[in-house]
C-alpha cells in the first residue's frame, strides 16, 4: 500500500508538473504575441506620425510660396470685425428677447396667483 501510495503521489506531482509546464510555456507564448502586436503598433504610430511631420512640413513650405496680397489680407480683417460685430449685435438682441420673455411669463404667473387668491362677489 505504502508504495502504491507513493506512486499515485510520484505521478500526481508529475502531472502537476507538467501542467505548470504547459502553462508557463502559454504565457510565454501570449507575452510573445503581444509582444509582437505592440512593436506593430509602434512602428505604425511612427509610421503615421513621420508622415503627417512630412506633410505638415510641405504645407509649410507651400504657404511660404504663395505670395501675400496685404489688400486681401486687410478685406479678410475687415470682414472677421464686421462679422464680430453683427454676431455681437445678435447675441444682445437674443438676450433683451429672452430677458422680456421671461419678464412676461413672470408677470403672467403673477397675475394668474393674483386671480387666484382675490375673494369671490356673491352679491353681484
Amino acid at each position: 500500500m505504502e508504495i502504491k501510495s507513493t506512486s499515485s503521489s510520484h505521478e500526481r506531482s508529475v502531472q502537476a508538473s507538467r501542467q505548470s509546464d504547459r502553462r508557463d510555456e502559454e504565457r510565454k507564448a501570449d507575452f510573445a504575441r503581444r509582444e509582437r502586436t505592440q512593436k506593430e503598433q509602434d512602428r505604425r504610430v511612427a509610421q503615421s506620425a513621420g508622415q503627417a511631420n512630412e506633410a505638415r512640413f510641405f504645407a509649410i513650405e507651400d504657404r511660404k510660396e504663395v505670395p501675400v496680397d496685404s489688400r486681401q489680407q486687410v478685406r479678410a480683417m475687415r470682414e472677421r470685425v464686421r462679422q464680430t460685430y453683427s454676431e455681437q449685435e445678435n447675441s444682445a438682441v437674443r438676450d433683451a428677447i429672452h430677458e422680456q420673455q421671461a419678464r412676461s411669463a413672470e408677470a403672467e404667473q403673477r397675475a394668474q396667483r393674483h386671480d387666484g387668491h382675490q375673494p369671490i362677489d356673491l352679491i353681484a
